[in-house]
């Protein structure tokens, strides 16, 4: 589907605007596909952490789990994020599910992520 050249002239004004602003999209990616933002650079540098302690997926969520019922979280929607993660759902999931915005529960998982990994 080709946009018309009015939509495109208004976006790159938009754009530039947000750009101007500071505004980074997380979804955004360069030419040479490097993360614009930090955030975004944040989960993969945790990623990277969990794949080192863990030999797979299976044992990540098993542990996940027992850090669910081991672990004071500091209030019940974090209790229920890392919940819904546990299980595996996704973070758009976990979003529509519990009804908040998806940037409060990506850095709610990464947070306990954080926890979890420096008890182990």
């Amino acid at each position: 589907m080709n946009k018309p050249k009015s939509f495109i002239k208004l976006q790159k004004e938009w754009y530039s605007k947000l750009e101007k602003d500071g505004f980074k999209d997380i979804e955004y990616f360069d030419k040479s596909m490097e993360p614009r933002d930090m955030m975004y650079k944040e989960a993969i540098k945790t990623g990277k952490a969990i794949q080192d302690k863990f030999s797979s997926t299976e044992q990540y969520y098993i542990e996940a789990s027992q850090f669910y019922w081991n672990h004071q979280f500091e209030e019940d929607s974090h209790k229920q994020i890392w919940y819904l993660h546990s299980e595996g759902c996704a973070y758009r999931q976990i979003s529509k599910k519990l009804k908040m915005p998806y940037q409060q529960v990506f850095k709610t998982v990464n947070k306990y992520k954080e926890i979890m990994l420096s008890t182990r």
